[in-house]
């Protein structure tokens, strides 16, 4: 390990963009742990994927909850993990496992939760219109802080370095210090503006060496205080801040703010864009300013606690920003040399040898003695950067990494033969304990069930809606819960039936479950008490006003025009009246979702041509695109669908791609991912496109189809009126066979000339021999023979 060396003499923060982590699904907040080795990020599908960040790689995925995710946050050895999601509850996971430990249900949602740092079994949660609650996981039981104004309620928290203490801040810009242990006041002062007027409190964040701490406040001022001079001042202080950070040019809102891992630096989020802000905290000064992609909003900004890495989510992807690393040769010994090629070693003599008999052995003194002694390499020294100042040692039992199996295809059924404690089951020689004690099917012991417990907080409104979802709550309803008794409010069960004994059973004992069968009967004799108490406080004239009180139901149903991803269904709603009639029907159209994920659509294209992916379909409203949250993804190159193989893509429309001139770049498969408002999967839908070279293969189907069709039906009409032969092909024939005969015929005449010539030749020298034999029969000498011939012409 050299993290020593990893604070080095220049620049220690990060300088551009390294790379992204897609989750598949949109991520909303992030965390490291202690060591910076694991990467947590909560998403909008209510899992946490949770990343190995040396590889770059998933190393688990953890299915936490239904609703997103909005807050995180490790323990100090890094073996569980609590999260808070936008349906108000928080919860308690083992991060080997998988598995939930226990489960906390509020009544307003989650801001906030957060571990003590000391103590695993202390959590911090800050409900929105409360006070912060203080969580005893060993007991379940909870303390609500107390405040400085019972009518302010909108409170943020946080644990200092050491959890001894705890730091809250109000709307109106009131800081109380209160002791963990026992919630008593330390100190406490206000954050003023230059003209003495409060600000709100936005965020409270700690370092993770010194005693330093920032707020940031609604007038976007990041102030940075010092712990010690806090406690100095006591309560009703004027402390004044180390430093004062702001976007003086922009005035910039901050939307997370973080310290580095040495408490050296300061990286702020912007809430108008994807951009960070990074301070020197001792001088003050801007050093750096990254850049996003412009059109995108910073949800969480995580900073590394070991190297200059800092973690940013933006439209549901998780940018790196690290430093431009470059090669050092002259970090080598200094005899090192570069080579470009491969050099022939020539071995000295006696460079191998254990003794070199030819040398003397001088005595060794000081350093040449040294060398000799042995080296301990069994004992591992701590690591500085993973101790705190008050530790000597490091905790072993962390949990820096976890494991990964290897993704088997196709497994072999018991491939090493039956366990030795399972016997044959027609023998019947295995005991019914036995069977009862045996493993789950995945091959671990039973999933134990997590226990859920309810906080009641009082007068706390149980109709907002998570800041992160974007919803403001109805006015009626509001005006509605203001009229209720206080002391009501979140209090599930009525207060005459809060003790229900069933067989000697507790129903209503969150520490004492009762087990599955009487557990069912204590569900049914609540009920049923339930329901008889409300018949019998009910007036008779209620009664009969119920009874007369008209139904309105669905007649009739359509089924839903599309097997997967958003389709539309025709419904028929009548009014139902006391004879259980239909009256005053009418129809309406509602949208439909009979599963999420379709499959593959192919398509194929000419390079050049005009291709264009409707990711919504033939749908009833024209309105779905601006209703609906789209994201695209695209495997360049590759027909496939699966999903770790695609990557972030943002075409110009948000519906569709439109691809014109199509290139052959754009092969490949696009995924598109349809959700509603509240970030539930609507429709996922792959398209790959095949594009080949232009006049390749003619793709004209339709075309080629119809050129048939027109051509076979004016055959099938006028078969009888057309001859065999077109006259064109007659004119072709004629002039081929005329040309063929004509070279035939003056082949046969070339080859009779030259017949006759060598005939004529042959004959002449026949004639010659026969006049020849004839003179020498008759006695005629052949100096006359000759004298006759060459008189002859």
């Amino acid at each position: 390990m050299n993290l020593e060396l990893l604070e080095s003499f220049g620049q220690n923060y990060p300088e551009e963009a390294d790379g992204t982590l897609d989750c598949i699904s949109m991520a909303l907040t992030c965390t490291f742990n202690r060591w910076g080795t694991l990467l947590a990020v909560g998403c909008n599908d209510g899992r946490i994927v949770i990343w190995d960040f040396l590889t770059r790689g998933i190393a688990k995925i953890i299915s936490a909850h239904i609703h997103p995710v909005c807050s995180l946050c490790w323990s100090r050895d890094g073996h569980k993990l609590v999260s808070a999601s936008t349906d108000n509850i928080v919860s308690l996971w083992d991060v080997l496992t998988g598995d939930c430990d226990q489960r906390f249900r509020f009544p307003s949602p989650i801001l906030k939760v957060q571990f003590h740092p000391r103590d695993q079994n202390k959590v911090l949660v800050c409900p929105m219109k409360s006070a912060p609650v203080l969580l005893t996981l060993a007991d379940s039981k909870h303390v609500v802080l107390p405040v400085d104004d019972d009518s302010d309620l909108n409170v943020v928290a946080a644990f200092d370095r050491r959890g001894e203490y705890i730091y809250t801040g109000n709307a109106k810009g009131k800081i109380l210090v209160l002791k963990t242990d026992t919630q008593d006041l330390v100190a406490s002062f206000r954050v003023t503006t230059g003209t003495s007027n409060t600000t709100a409190i936005k965020s409270i964040e700690f370092a993770r060496k010194g005693s330093c701490f920032l707020i940031n406040t609604a007038d976007r001022i990041i102030r940075v205080y010092d712990g010690r001079e806090i406690l100095t001042c006591g309560r009703d202080g004027e402390p004044e801040p180390m430093q004062k950070l702001q976007d003086l040019v922009n005035r910039t809102p901050w939307k997370r703010c973080c310290f580095s891992g040495d408490g050296e630096y300061i990286v702020a989020g912007s809430a108008r864009q994807h951009a960070l802000y990074i301070w020197e905290k001792s001088i003050g000064n801007l050093v750096k300013i990254l850049h996003g992609t412009r059109g995108e909003l910073l949800l969480d900004v995580a900073w590394h606690p070991v190297r200059p890495i800092i973690a940013s989510i933006s439209s549901g992807v998780v940018s790196i920003w690290a430093q431009n690393q470059v090669e050092n040769w002259s970090a080598f010994a200094p005899d090192f040399k570069e080579l470009d090629e491969n050099v022939e070693y020539e071995e000295r003599e006696s460079e191998f040898d254990i003794e070199d008999e030819d040398k003397s052995e001088p005595e060794q003194t000081g350093a040449d003695a040294a060398e000799d002694e042995e080296v301990d390499v069994t004992t591992v020294d701590p690591i500085v950067a993973f101790c705190s100042s008050d530790e000597e040692m490091e905790d072993f039992k962390a949990l820096l990494y976890l494991p990964i199996a290897p993704e088997v295809e196709d497994p072999e059924e018991n491939p090493f033969g039956p366990p030795p404690d399972t016997a044959n089951p027609e023998d019947g020689s295995v005991s019914g304990d036995k069977k009862q004690r045996q493993p789950s099917a995945e091959g671990g012991p039973p999933k134990k069930k997590a226990r859920t417990t309810t906080i009641e907080l009082q007068g706390v409104p149980s109709d907002e809606v998570h800041p992160l979802l974007g919803v403001k709550g109805d006015g009626k309803s509001k005006k509605k819960a203001a009229g209720r008794p206080k002391g009501s409010k979140g209090n599930l069960v009525p207060p005459t039936y809060k003790q229900h004994d069933v067989q000697g059973v507790d129903c209503w004992n969150p520490s004492a479950p009762p087990p599955a069968m009487e557990k069912i009967l204590c569900w049914l004799f609540l009920l049923g008490s339930d329901v008889l108490h409300c018949v019998a406080t009910l007036a008779p004239g209620i009664q009969d006003r119920l009874q007369n009180i008209p139904a309105q139901v669905v007649s009739r149903s359509s089924a839903c025009s599309a097997t997967c991803g958003l389709g539309m269904r025709a419904q028929e709603v009548c009014w139902l009246d006391d004879n259980g009639n239909y009256r005053d029907c009418q129809e309406r159209q509602v949208p439909c979702v009979l599963s999420w994920h379709c499959s593959l659509a192919m398509q194929t294209a000419e390079d050049g041509g005009y291709v264009e992916l409707d990711c919504l379909g033939l749908l009833g409203f024209s309105e779905a695109q601006y209703r609906y949250i789209f994201s695209w993804r695209f495997a360049r190159g590759l027909i496939t669908m699966d999903d770790l193989l695609f990557e972030r893509w943002r075409p110009p429309r948000i519906d569709r791609v439109t691809l014109d001139p199509v290139q052959e770049s754009h092969a490949g498969t696009y995924q598109c991912n349809l959700q509603d408002p509240n970030y539930r999967m609507v429709k996922r839908v792959y398209f790959g496109l095949k594009v080949l070279p232009k006049n390749w293969v003619k793709l004209g189907y339709g075309d080629a189809v119809t050129h048939q069709t027109t051509a076979s039906g004016a055959a099938s009409n006028t078969t009888s009126q057309q001859p065999f032969f077109s006259s064109t092909t007659m004119k072709e024939v004629a002039i081929y066979s005329l040309s063929v005969s004509s070279v035939l015929a003056l082949l046969i005449l070339l080859v009779l000339y030259c017949l006759c010539r060598l005939r004529r030749c042959v004959r002449a020298p026949a004639a010659s021999r026969q006049a020849f034999s004839s003179g020498l029969n008759l006695g005629t000498s052949t100096s006359d023979y000759n004298r006759e011939m060459s008189a002859s012409p």
